[in-house]
């Protein structure tokens, strides 16, 4: 029941996301799945049904997308990891590499390590594969965030499914 953070017009990450989820999928080569409703009284329960069940349906990559919010100057994409997992690390940085090399002119906040206690670690460390919260705008932000968000929705989600992609290749040779 929670729809996460509202952008400078009132959407929601839920919304927002919903749609760039699908969009993403579109764009893979690689088979894919959307969990769209989890099972749990809040996050913590939910996050323990999501990481079982992630597990039950042998997934072998996680990204949770969301997007930041904060002051309306806040600005920037950033991709969240569990600081210990190493292919945690390495799927950020594709995502981060092909969101850059697709908007170089949008400021980067870098890939960021989660540890406990942090904001979003426990999907993070819950997961038994390599897991990424990804961050790619502030929708706080109404400019260049939200902009970017808007009218350039179908290039985030090219550039997310080429982070994958780039991941996926990179991994299999590990």
């Amino acid at each position: 029941n929670d729809s996460g953070a509202s952008s400078v017009t009132g959407v929601s990450e839920w919304d927002y996301n919903s749609e760039l989820a699908e969009m993403v999928g579109s764009k893979l080569k690689l088979p894919y799945k959307v969990y769209s409703v989890y099972k749990g009284t809040g996050y913590v329960t939910a996050m323990r049904w999501l990481a079982r069940k992630l597990k039950e349906d042998n997934v072998d990559t996680a990204v949770e997308l969301h997007f930041n919010a904060a002051t309306p100057k806040a600005t920037g994409h950033e991709w969240l990891y569990w600081h210990t997992s190493e292919k945690g690390r390495l799927l950020s940085r594709a995502l981060r590499d092909s969101f850059e090399d697709s908007f170089p002119m949008f400021k980067s906040c870098g890939i960021k390590g989660r540890k406990k206690g942090d904001r979003g670690a426990y999907f993070l460390r819950a997961t038994s594969m390599p897991a990424c919260i990804a961050e790619p705008f502030f929708g706080t932000c109404a400019s260049p965030d939200w902009d970017l968000a808007t009218n350039n929705k179908q290039g985030i989600a090219t550039a997310i499914a080429e982070g994958l992609s780039l991941y996926t290749e990179i991994s299999e040779r590990w």
